[in-house]
């Protein structure tokens, strides 16, 4: 389905999809049927290879995105399923999400750094903002080194959502998205998408899907598609509620991680590429008792793993990500009060340091 490219995001997220409804709901209905009739006009076969709600919620991911999505059960499967497209034998990364070096490893990927010089099938694996410690990398600057030496260029977009950031726009070849996190909001939906400048890619891509099998359920489909009608208006909040925890912090005099800020090293990058500097906001305690123990004391903030839901969460990182410094704290911002956020933080990082006696 065609539709105006030149409508804003929080627009599109509502219209892209209009006309492709075969009744007069306003809100998207849910399909649940396996099989459809055959030479009927929807030309609709089987589910797994197709069908309406997943039409319209690809068609609206597309329309944010500037190109055509092909969803998955989960960011994990998009990403395989790149790689299983592609059979790259090296991949260029610096860091990042450590289940995506879990896959490398599986596959058994040499890996190299985006300082080296790349080969012709080589798979520049880029993230920006980088989770945990939202480090920026130049979309266009590594997309025109790839391609002037036969490589391609995958972007991580979970973290800036298609309303802060179009990878495809800065010459990326695929945009992937965890769509667990913003583009679902609600932590209730695990899921995947990848997003292709060109169409008959998209075909590829979804056929490919369709063998493998790796397709995202009816219900998680249609909730998926609910939530990206509030997607701009909640990034945004979260946007806002992250710059004023960030600058707090930093008055604090934490050293913080946040790409809006006039300390970060990416902040001039963030501020080409991006259209706001994200709900993730780090920051590092002085030892990392102090934050493996704060986690323990907030209220407000939920000690889970994830981020881009509508509740605020923390996370000591080094948990989970081992090449993270063991003094890092992650704020995933929700929807809360920015002043009672503020207000939780102050009363828990005091009671982590009365309680360690380092006040």
């Amino acid at each position: 389905m065609s539709f105006d490219a030149s409508l804003h995001p929080s627009t599109l997220a509502i219209h892209a999809d209009q006309g492709m409804e075969t009744c007069s709901d306003i809100a998207p209905p849910i399909h649940m049927g396996l099989a459809f009739l055959l030479n009927h006009e929807e030309n609709l076969v089987y589910n797994r290879r197709d069908q309406p709600t997943r039409q319209r919620l690809e068609n609206v991911l597309g329309a944010l995105e500037g190109g055509h999505a092909i969803v998955y059960s989960s960011g994990q499967a998009a990403s395989k399923a790149v790689l299983d497209h592609l059979c790259p034998k090296r991949i260029a990364i610096n860091r990042g999400y450590f289940g995506t070096y879990e896959l490398f490893g599986i596959q058994h990927l040499e890996l190299i750094s985006l300082e080296e010089e790349f080969r012709q099938g080589d798979l520049v694996w880029l993230e920006t903002p980088k989770n945990p410690d939202c480090e920026i990398e130049d979309i266009a600057y590594y997309a025109d080194k790839a391609h002037s030496q036969g490589a391609q260029v995958l972007v991580n977009n979970t973290m800036a959502t298609p309303i802060l950031q179009n990878p495809l726009q800065w010459g990326a070849d695929f945009c992937l998205h965890s769509s667990s996190k913003y583009i679902s909001g609600h932590a209730d939906i695990l899921s995947g998408c990848l997003v292709v400048p060109d169409a008959e890619l998209a075909g590829v891509l979804r056929n490919e899907r369709d063998i493998y099998g790796n397709i995202l359920g009816n219900l998680e489909t249609w909730l998926l598609l609910r939530s990206l009608r509030t997607l701009s208006v909640r990034v945004k909040r979260q946007c806002e509620t992250a710059s004023q925890i960030a600058s707090w912090l930093e008055k604090q005099g934490f050293k913080v991680f946040y790409p809006s800020l006039a300390s970060h090293p990416g902040r001039d990058i963030a501020q080409k590429q991006m259209k706001g500097a994200g709900g993730v906001v780090s920051f590092e305690m002085d030892t990392q008792e102090q934050a493996e123990s704060l986690v323990n004391h907030v209220s407000l903030f939920q000690n889970a793993v994830s981020y881009g839901c509508v509740e605020s969460l923390i996370h000591w990182t080094y948990q989970w990500h081992k090449n993270a410094s063991s003094k890092l704290i992650r704020l995933a911002i929700g929807l809360e009060e920015p002043e009672d956020l503020i207000k939780d933080l102050e009363s828990s990082i005091e009671q982590t340091k009365k309680e360690l006696g380092t006040v």
